[in-house]
């Protein structure tokens, strides 16, 4: 599978779960990440729980780098990619897992290019906070890269 242009991470799912590389729940990890730990225990809490959407999370002194994500009353409340101010010191890892792929084309059809260009992954998972699907996350312990 070839995204031809950059069109975000989302777009990028969009095409393999198009194309059929994807019918079952799945894990995106970013190629540009290294978590210390894995993410073993992590996947077994996402089927455990069985989270719709399951992401990792971890403190950074510059999160205007990164998509972050607000915490309010111990679930994601909302994520914002590359906030100019400050909201929040968590920013996303890079490793997404998603339990059903035809909701995830579902909410990526409801997606429109960001400022940057792309089809923003803080904008899908998004999708799912807002329609009440179980968004559940973890702060990584351990050094991330």
């Amino acid at each position: 599978m070839t995204q031809e242009k950059r069109l975000g991470i989302a777009h990028a799912i969009h095409i393999a779960i198009e194309q059929g590389f994807i019918d079952k729940p799945f894990v995106v990890y970013l190629g540009d990440n290294i978590l210390s730990a894995g993410i073993k225990k992590h996947v077994q809490r996402f089927v455990e729980e069985r989270s719709d959407v399951y992401i990792l999370l971890s403190r950074v002194k510059d999160p205007s780098r990164f998509g972050v994500a607000i915490i309010s009353d111990g679930r994601v409340a909302k994520l914002i990619e590359k906030p100019k101010e400050f909201v929040s010191d968590l920013a996303l890892v890079g490793v997404y897992f998603f339990r059903d792929p035809d909701l995830v084309e579902k909410a990526f059809r409801t997606l429109k290019p960001s400022w940057r260009g792309e089809y923003e992954i803080t904008e899908l998972i998004q999708w799912f906070i807002d329609n009440g699907y179980r968004v559940d996350f973890d702060i990584v312990s351990g050094w991330w890269k």
